[in-house]
This record gives structure tokens, C-alpha cells and sequence, in this order.
């Protein structure tokens, strides 16, 4: 009985170390998961895969990554193939641990607490970082976008905060508290700002959308002039932040460009392009290939190889140096995966949303808004930084409703 007290206090001690370092260090995160997925299988390995059968949400996630490995079978490129199965390993690994570690309240609010005191301390080292480069150059740049983030992509980095701030609001009291309204509050102002100067242009409409509908959620939880005070502040803040950042580095500009040259035929040059104008190509590239193989798609190690192969017969140099993939994450697996895979992903994602919903847990419920808008222009589950906070937080958040409606 010792010896399960223990376990179960390492279990919680290895999951809050994950999220405060999730952000921080990915590869101490990583080696932190993989010594968590020991613990919980030498404690549960009766129980593991019986647990695992029983949730429609846990079997999606690994019927996700089985596809991929079955992907493999119709791919020549299988280094690629490969690495991506290695990448995207905790879409199986994260519903085996959350099969049987039950999130209580606690340590809900201790994982939370974590991960948001990691991003604090992200954001404080880069700012402080780029202060230092501004004492060299005095560029004021050097504080927005990549000048920013310099280790994780600003638009990563920015969905990534976007989750704390929510959480950062999920716990403001309903009366008010000096004390915690007076950490709270400076933090949520401080994160708006930060987002704000990562200058990410889908990042930064998905923070307003998903603030907005968190705080109408939230509505019933506070008095009206406490709530009209969240809001207005909330409010005040990003279109401060916004003007004031967009002074030094308008990124709208590439929008406006984007929509100016939409009905015109492809640029043929090179210079023609930016980040914003090469997306509506990219994505068409992406739609041609999926017409290709719209069943199965190309395959788990073939889709950059297919992908690249329609940017030469169409001379869309852009992509070609760039080495760019579909930034539209249900493109991307369409590509790869074809329906059956754009599907599997679909399930993982709204069968979530509807479980939060139908349970108001409406941090959970946002929390899939952020990924899912973010992936409109964003290949966000491809890489390491986005595999990571999707399958945690996805796992987390659903643990802790199953704890809840089973205690």
C-alpha cells in the first residue's frame, strides 16, 4: 500500500515537472516522459491496456498513430517515415499513462500552476535576451517576432502562451481576492503583451477568439461588473499591446498584400512571395497532391518528396528553398494519410471538443480551439514543440474530467 502511495506521488511529481519544463527544456520534457511512462507501467501493467480499450478518446489517439505506421507500408522514403513515427510516439504513449493516472483536482491545479510558471520563466529569458542584443544594435526589433524567439517558432511559442493565459483567467476567484488578483492579473496583462510582440498573425486572432469565448463561458462564474472588468481589461490590453508593437513591425502588411494579388495568376518570382501570400499556393499544391492518393495518401515517409515533386512541375521556387510543408495541418495529413487519416484526426479532435463541452470544462473546450485554429495555417502536430502540448494537455485535460465524474 507504501509502495502505491509512493508511486502515485511520482506519478504527480513527473507529470507537473513535464509541463514546467514542456516549454523550457523539450528534451529534459521528454526524458521526464519517458521515466513517467516506466513508473506507470511497472505500477499498472495489469490494468494498462484494459484501461486503454475502454476510452472511445484514448483508442482514437493510437488508431491516429497506428495509420501513420501503416503508412509506412506504401512509402520509398523511409527515413522520413521513420522520424516521423518517432515524433509523434506520444500520441500513443500519452493515452497509455493517462489510461490509469487519474488527474484529481490537485493535481489538475499543480499541473497548471507548473506549466504557467514555465512560460513566465521562458518569456522573462527571452525578453531578457533580447535586451542584450538591443544594448549592442539598439534595434527595437530585436524584441518582436524571431527577434523574440529565437529557440521555438514565434507562431509555436505564441500558442503555447495563449494556453497559460487561459489558464491564468481560469483562476481568477469569483469574488475578488487581493492577493491572487494581484498575481494574476499582472501576469495576464504581462503574457497578452508577449503574444503581441511574437507578431504571429493567426496566433494573435486565435488569442482574441479564444479569450472572448473562454470569458463568456466563464460568465455565470462572476458578477457582471467583475466580468465586464476581466473583459475590458482583457480588451484594453491586446489593442495597447497591438498598436504599440505594430509601430516597430507590422506584419499586415504581408496580409494586405496577400489579398491584393489573391485573383491574380502565381508570382513568378521569387521576391513576389511572403508568408502570407504563399499559403493559398501552398495549399493548393497540397489539394493537388491529395487528388493524387485521396484515400490512403502518399505515405507516412513520402509526403515532403510528393509535396516537393508538385512544387518543381509548377517552378514554385518559394516553397522549393524554403523547404516548406502545407501550413494547414489538415491538409498536411491528407497528404500523408489521405481521408482515412484527415478523419482519424477530425475524431481526435471533436470528439474532444464535445466531451468538454457536454462537461463544461471550458478550458479544455478552448484549449482545442487554439490548436484546431492554429492549424488552419499551421502544420501544428508535425512538429515536436505542438506534438507535445496537443497529446499532453489533450490526455491531461480529459483525465481529470474521468477522475472527476468517477469520484
Amino acid at each position: 500500500m507504501q509502495m502505491k502511495a509512493s508511486l502515485h506521488k511520482l506519478q504527480g511529481f513527473l507529470i507537473c515537472a513535464f509541463a514546467f519544463l514542456i516549454i523550457l527544456k523539450a528534451y529534459l520534457a521528454i526524458i521526464l516522459l519517458i521515466v513517467l511512462f516506466a513508473v506507470v507501467i511497472i505500477g499498472n501493467y495489469k490494468i494498462i491496456i484494459p484501461n486503454l480499450i475502454k476510452s472511445n478518446i484514448h483508442l482514437i489517439f493510437v488508431l491516429y498513430y497506428i495509420w501513420h505506421v501503416l503508412g509506412m507500408l506504401w512509402s520509398t522514403n523511409t527515413e522520413y517515415g521513420f522520424k516521423d513515427l518517432e515524433t509523434k510516439l506520444s500520441f500513443i504513449v500519452f493515452p497509455l499513462i493517462f489510461s490509469v493516472v487519474a488527474v484529481t483536482p490537485s493535481l489538475r491545479r499543480q499541473g497548471l500552476l507548473s506549466y504557467v510558471s514555465g512560460c513566465i520563466i521562458i518569456c522573462v529569458y527571452l525578453l531578457y535576451q533580447s535586451y542584450l542584443v538591443y544594448q549592442i544594435n539598439r534595434d527595437p526589433q530585436v524584441f518582436l517576432y524571431a527577434g523574440l524567439s529565437r529557440f521555438i517558432h514565434p507562431t509555436y511559442l505564441s500558442i503555447y502562451l495563449n494556453t497559460a493565459l487561459l489558464i491564468l483567467f481560469s483562476l481568477l476567484k469569483k469574488n475578488f481576492e487581493r492577493r491572487t488578483d494581484f498575481i494574476i492579473i499582472p501576469g495576464i496583462i504581462f503574457l497578452v503583451f508577449v503574444i503581441m510582440m511574437l507578431s504571429s498573425r493567426m496566433a494573435i486572432i486565435t488569442n482574441l477568439i479564444s479569450c472572448i469565448i473562454f470569458l463568456i463561458l466563464m460568465k455565470s462564474n462572476f458578477k457582471l461588473k467583475r466580468w465586464f472588468f476581466y473583459v475590458s481589461l482583457f480588451l484594453i490590453t491586446i489593442v495597447a499591446a497591438f498598436f504599440i508593437t505594430n509601430k516597430y513591425y507590422n506584419r499586415l502588411e504581408q496580409v494586405e498584400h496577400a489579398v491584393q494579388h489573391l485573383e491574380e495568376s502565381r508570382p513568378e518570382s521569387y521576391s513576389e512571395y511572403n508568408s502570407a501570400s504563399s499559403r493559398p499556393e501552398l495549399w493548393k499544391e497540397a489539394i493537388e497532391v491529395i487528388m493524387h492518393h485521396p484515400i490512403v495518401g502518399a505515405g507516412t515517409g513520402d509526403i515532403k518528396d510528393e509535396l516537393f515533386s508538385e512544387y518543381k512541375v509548377h517552378n514554385f521556387q518559394y516553397a522549393l528553398v524554403r523547404n516548406l510543408n502545407p501550413h494547414n495541418q489538415f491538409l498536411h495529413t491528407a497528404v500523408g494519410l489521405g481521408l482515412i487519416g484527415l478523419i482519424l484526426l477530425l475524431l481526435c479532435i471533436s470528439s474532444q471538443l464535445h466531451f468538454s463541452f457536454v462537461n463544461k470544462d471550458w478550458l479544455y473546450f478552448c484549449f482545442l480551439i487554439i490548436i484546431s485554429l492554429n492549424a488552419l495555417t499551421e502544420s501544428n502536430i508535425e512538429v515536436q514543440s505542438g506534438i507535445l502540448l496537443f497529446n499532453f494537455f489533450s490526455m491531461f485535460f480529459y483525465s481529470s474530467i474521468k477522475t472527476r465524474l468517477h469520484q
